[in-house]
């Protein structure tokens, strides 16, 4: 399975059911999911009663809304994990059958090549994140527990004066963050994940258009029968594959579309308070690295989004170019057609959007900055 290893780093957190597994243990996976729901929604929610009941200030505000929006967009993505499960296991189908998987070895390399990559982006981009969140929490360990708060501001049904009731609280307050940081990754790391499967599909596909070509090379002067009908099968299925690419490309966006629209909403508003707690945080402060961390992360997160989307863009923009390179006098008028009809349709890139809006790419990225920094400039004057 593609994308394993985000895939299992998600089962462990409760918001990825096995496949496979006796009725016993789906039962048990889905009582541990609801679990994890409930610790993540309960937090998220008892901080945003407490910011509705006492906003305070306007940067006790900024401050508190930084985290809250943050695991807001957590419970965001573990929903779409959940609720459209089969919908991603039907897209991952796609491109893990035939036409689309690899057929031999040189196709077999494209395709680890793109896994690798997956991998180590996924690697680096969890170390980081785990290191920020690491050092985050245990800088407000230092600070909170000896004199007995709560990491986070919440309302609260009861009273956390026992030690009990504190260490519970802060238990699930942690808990929730670490959830928090995995869900962000694992989903900021799948869904670009799913644009390089789709760049990688690409780049068969240019490989195969290589081999009609050179197929058509080798069987000149042979059987003119025999020869136009396996050029008929061969652009068949260059076709075919051509449409499951789109496939992919449309369903995976579809599935992610509308939680990437909100990952754009929350990062802006956040990029933009994180810049203002930056401005007012004295240099190379432990608040000061805190925020700097935090504003990395979120940046990282939504540049990997864009960056993944715009190599979808300029990769599909080739296919009309690399089928246009094809030796055209030595294909048949069918195949020539088949290839004309491909070739109008790859006039249309493809595109990954934020919620059917906003298009995944560097020009987007470079708005979102302004629009975070637009904002900054208001909050600074409201100061």
């Amino acid at each position: 399975m593609i994308l394993s290893l985000n895939f299992f780093v998600l089962q462990i957190m409760g918001f990825w059911r096995p496949s496979e597994g006796s009725p016993l243990k789906i039962i048990f996976y889905k009582f541990y999911t609801c679990l994890m729901c409930l610790i993540l929604y309960s937090v998220t929610l008892t901080q945003l009663i407490e910011m509705i009941r006492s906003p305070g200030t306007v940067d006790d505000v900024i401050n508190n809304s930084r985290v809250l929006l943050t695991m807001m967009n957590a419970c965001a993505k573990s929903l779409s994990f959940v609720a459209r499960r089969d919908d991603i296991l039907k897209a991952i189908g796609i491109i893990t059958s035939p036409p689309c998987c690899p057929r031999n070895s040189a196709e077999a390399v494209i395709q680890e090549r793109y896994d690798r990559s997956i991998r180590m982006n996924s690697l680096i981009y969890g170390a980081f994140i785990q290191t920020s969140v690491n050092t985050v929490i245990l800088q407000t360990a230092l600070e909170c527990i000896p004199i007995r708060i709560l990491p986070f501001k919440c309302w609260l049904p009861y009273d956390i004066n026992s030690e009990t009731t504190f260490w519970l609280t802060y238990i699930q307050q942690s808990v929730a963050t670490y959830v928090t940081s995995y869900v962000n990754i694992c989903y900021d790391t799948i869904v670009p994940g799913c644009m390089v499967q789709t760049c990688a599909q690409l780049d068969i596909f240019k490989s195969r258009l290589k081999d009609l070509s050179g197929h058509n090379h080798r069987s000149h002067g042979k059987d003119v029968e025999t020869h136009g009908d396996k050029n008929k099968i061969l652009v068949s299925d260059c076709v075919e594959h051509h449409l499951n690419i789109l496939k992919f490309a449309e369903l995976s966006n579809n599935i992610f579309a509308p939680t990437i629209f909100t990952q754009f909403a929350i990062s802006s508003l956040v990029i933009c308070v994180s810049v203002y707690d930056l401005s007012t945080a004295a240099p190379f402060s432990p608040d000061f690295v805190e925020v700097m961390l935090y504003l990395m992360s979120m940046m990282l997160e939504i540049y990997l989004f864009c960056f993944y989307g715009n190599n979808v863009t300029v990769q599909s923009n080739h296919v009309g170019g690399n089928i246009y390179d094809l030796d055209w006098t030595s294909l048949d008028i069918s195949v020539q057609k088949s290839l004309l009809i491909v070739m109008t349709r790859a006039m249309k890139p493809l595109t990954f959007t934020s919620g059917h809006v906003v298009v995944l790419s560097l020009a987007s990225f470079t708005s979102l900055l302004k629009m975070s920094y637009s904002a900054y400039n208001v909050l600074q004057q409201a100061s």
